[in-house]
């Protein structure tokens, strides 16, 4: 059986080859992430091959949702792959951290250990925060998102108190008092 075929990205070869493989993807900056069963294409006319992805959003959020729920620390590579997934600068990011740019490349580098705060804000910001779609929009909003962020950690406020509901269907909700 003859492979599938396909115009060829590059140099529109109606005849380029597709096949079922896997593939490393040297763009992230993650040496350890294969993609398994994906379509590869291989063009004989120009030469040019790589894998077909359909929804590259959905798989830099697979990889990116995966990455900030293993239990260990994050390598300097995963770090900033998630930075980058968010859309975050560099300059943004050590505004997030409340670190020096100059402490950010550090951690990318490797040249100096990510502190543990950052490495779980960051899991936190992968888990709550949505990836920059307008980043002149963003521009405007990070540092307010941050201001509060640190209010709220730096308020001295008693907690209040949360009344907790068994609701109808068994389960449970919680309302500020």
């Amino acid at each position: 059986m003859m492979p599938p075929v396909i115009a060829c990205l590059v140099c529109d070869n109606p005849e380029a080859r597709v096949t079922i493989g896997r593939y490393a993807p040297p763009d992230l900056g993650l040496p350890n992430v294969v993609l398994e069963n994906v379509e590869l294409f291989h063009c004989d006319r120009c030469g040019e091959e790589g894998p077909l992805i359909p929804d590259l959003q959905g798989l830099l959020t697979v990889i990116a949702r995966h990455l900030a729920t293993r239990p260990r620390r994050l390598t300097p590579a995963e770090f900033r792959f998630l930075r980058k997934f968010l859309g975050w600068s560099s300059k943004d990011a050590a505004s997030f951290f409340g670190v020096q740019p100059e402490t950010m490349s550090r951690w990318e580098r490797g040249r100096r250990a990510i502190s543990a705060d950052a490495d779980i804000l960051l899991r936190l910001a992968i888990r709550h925060e949505a990836p920059v779609s307008d980043y002149d929009a963003h521009d405007l909003a990070f540092p307010e998102r941050v201001r509060r962020l640190r209010l709220l950690i730096a308020s001295n406020e008693p907690p209040a108190s949360i009344r907790i509901e068994s609701t109808a269907d068994g389960g449970w909700a919680a309302h500020a008092a």
